[in-house]
Parts: structure tokens; sequence; C-alpha cells
């Protein structure tokens, strides 16, 4: 939507005028409810079957990631808000899967 003024006039609208700040959004798993019981059980199985010395010498490698919607850059998406949490509540935290449905 074009609204004939510069995008630095905007931005010194949201900032000076209305106190906001800019926001990077936030990228985070979504998790169904039965993957979140899951990881909760396998936590509470390692800290029930393991002593803290033998948990010492397991190696928890992390996952690879593949994005299937395709490349999200981050330095172009912003969420102008009062404080993070107001930022959160407007749409800061993006909820990724692993592997999309298709």
């Amino acid at each position: 939507m074009e609204l004939g003024i510069s995008a630095t006039r905007v931005r010194r609208i949201l900032k000076i005028d209305l106190g906001l700040k800019p926001y990077k959004k936030v990228i985070e798993s979504s998790l169904s409810d039965d993957q979140k019981i899951k990881r909760k059980q396998f936590a509470n199985w390692i800290r029930n079957n393991f002593r803290k010395e033998e948990t010492m010498r397991i190696l928890f490698s992390d996952e690879k990631f593949f994005e299937i919607d395709g490349v999200y850059n981050s330095q172009n998406d912003r969420v102008w808000a009062v404080d993070r949490a107001d930022a959160d509540e407007k749409g800061g935290i993006q909820q990724r899967r692993k592997f999309p449905q298709k």
C-alpha cells in the first residue's frame, strides 16, 4: 500500500511520535501437545535412569532443520511495539514445523 510519504518519515512517526521500537521476530519450533509430552517423558526418564556422572559422558547433538517453506530472512521483518512482550502478542513469534504438511 502506498501512503505517499517516505519510509524514513514512517519510521520517524513510529519511533518518535508513537514511541514504538522495532523488534525482530523470534522463530521457534512448532510442537504438538503429543510432542511436548514425549519430550517431557524422555527428560524425566533420563533424569531417573542415569546418574549425573553418566549423563556428563553423553553427547547430545543438535538436529538440522531443513526449510521446506523457503528462506526466512529476519533482517527484513520487524514488529513495531512498545516492548518485547507487546511485540510477541502482535506476531513477534513465528512458529515453524520441521517438516510442514503438504
